[in-house]
């Protein structure tokens, strides 16, 4: 038994440093693939397009982000209407279950249908909640992926310039 014990521990002593250096390798793949640097002029038609390809991107992104800022004074209304709305539901609700609980079985079936009609308020409100959460949670993840495009793109503004400028010193 011991001896099985010992031969499953080598077994996973095996994977576990298999797995680590599956993980290096793919970080050092995408570090390498992560910097691309253009450097000559002979590059600069790759820079135009990787620049033309941002520029686009950026676009889109940028786009998307302003759909995301004009809906969100439509979710934020809706969110607090809904909210006031079911607030208001729950109350009358528990005020009227009170005086039914006394009452006949027809009040109380009643009482209970306009309980019931409370609660679908209070999930419609958190539900719209939930949306407005999620659209602010888009637009933050829009602006930081814009963040990082323009970011890049400066980057290539920068390479472009050493390019043009070594291409200038050279020549004279």
């Amino acid at each position: 038994m011991n001896n099985d014990v010992k031969k499953i521990m080598n077994v996973l002593n095996k994977i576990k440093l298999l797995m680590v250096f599956m993980a290096l390798s793919t970080f050092l793949i995408m570090q390498t693939a992560k910097a691309q640097t253009y450097k000559t002029s002979a590059d600069t038609v790759k820079l135009n397009a990787e620049h033309l390809k941002l520029t686009t991107e950026i676009a889109d992104l940028d786009t998307q982000l302003s759909d995301a800022k004009n809906k969100l004074p439509d979710y934020e209304s809706k969110s607090n209407s809904t909210s006031e709305d079911a607030h208001k539901a729950a109350q009358v609700s528990k005020e009227q279950a009170a005086t039914a609980a006394g009452g006949n079985l027809k009040q109380i079936s009643k009482e209970k249908k306009k309980a019931k009609l409370a609660n679908n308020d209070a999930v419609s409100a958190r539900n719209a909640e939930n949306k407005l959460k999620d659209q602010n949670k888009k637009i933050k993840k829009l602006t930081a992926e814009i963040e990082k495009k323009q970011k890049k793109l400066s980057d290539l503004d920068q390479q472009k310039t050493n390019i043009i400028s070594h291409n200038s010193s050279s020549s004279n």
